[in-house]
């Protein structure tokens, strides 16, 4: 008996999908008119349209022809939805984010784009899994990334003389590099520098000199004066941090008689009476005469 109904029903709708129609009026049970023949609705054909009043039941015009629109599955192509493949409650909580989803050509909608879903906590300074907390249940030293200060010896000691602070870098294990470009206190050695950070320059009773330093020397107070041609020399400071001997001095000589203040006494040719200008005014006399005839 069963078998019989079912027959009699596809006969039915065989008949019904075959009826010649001008408009879906003329169709029965919700079918649509597509190309002269009733058919079921959301069949696609081949006719042509320019916008969707000219399709029938269930079809949208797209790209020039009457095609099948399901509500369930369909969207305008080249519109956008937001989107989130997790839990609502779980956007904009933490890291997590909703994404996009585009309309394609064939009226679906893409896969969910640029969503940020929940993910395993790691040591970031985030929170990860979007449960609201920040890198709970996790030893973590330091973010990756971050930096801070280091100094491998007395706070106090940090900008005093040489010593200067370093920087340590937080690594992908979330621990602290070494401390990196600090300078410590290191024991003091002639160089005009506080390397021990201790507010003194070269302290140490045997530093002499820094090496390459250059100052005047002379044995002479004359010299020291820079009476007469008397000049001071010049000592240099040697790699073993001593003075070296004094060199290019001009000490005090014999007066001789060349206008100059030869024994740097702060006197011109003294020893020699007039006698140096006695020549130089013999001289003077003898031409002076010669020339006009004296």
């Amino acid at each position: 008996m069963m078998g019989i109904l079912f027959w009699a029903m596809i006969s039915v709708m065989t008949a019904f999908a075959s009826v010649p129609c001008a408009s879906d009026v003329d169709c029965s049970c919700g079918n649509t008119c597509v190309e002269g023949t009733c058919g079921e609705v959301g069949t696609t054909g081949t006719k042509a349209c320019s916008s969707d009043t000219q399709c029938g039941k269930g079809q949208i015009c797209h790209a020039g022809t009457c095609e099948a629109f399901f509500e369930q599955t369909g969207c305008t192509p080249g519109t956008s939805t937001s989107c989130y493949d997790g839990f609502d409650d779980e956007i904009g909580v933490g890291v997590c984010e909703d994404g996009v989803q585009i309309c394609q050509e064939d009226g679906t909608y893409s896969a969910c784009m640029q969503q940020v879903l929940p993910m395993a906590e790691v040591c970031d300074g985030k929170d990860n899994d979007c449960d609201g907390d920040v890198d709970e249940g996790l030893v973590c030293d330091c973010t990756p990334g971050t930096q801070r200060q280091c100094f491998p010896g007395h706070p106090d000691d940090v900008g005093v003389g040489t010593c200067a602070a370093g920087v340590q870098i937080c690594l992908a294990d979330n621990e602290w590099s070494e401390c990196i470009g600090a300078v410590a206190p290191t024991d003091e050695v002639c160089d005009g520098l506080d390397n021990d950070c201790d507010g003194d320059i070269d302290e140490d009773d045997w530093c002499e000199c820094i090496p390459g330093q250059e100052r005047g020397c002379s044995g002479d107070d004359a010299v020291d004066a820079m009476v007469g041609t008397c000049q001071p020399g010049i000592q240099i400071c040697t790699l073993d941090m001593i003075w070296s001997e004094c060199f290019d001095e001009v000490e005090p000589e014999t007066e001789i008689c060349d206008g100059l203040d030869n024994d740097c006494d702060g006197y011109v040719d003294e020893d020699f009476g007039t006698a140096c200008g006695t020549m130089e005014e013999s001289i003077s006399e003898d031409w002076w005469g010669w020339f006009f005839g004296e």
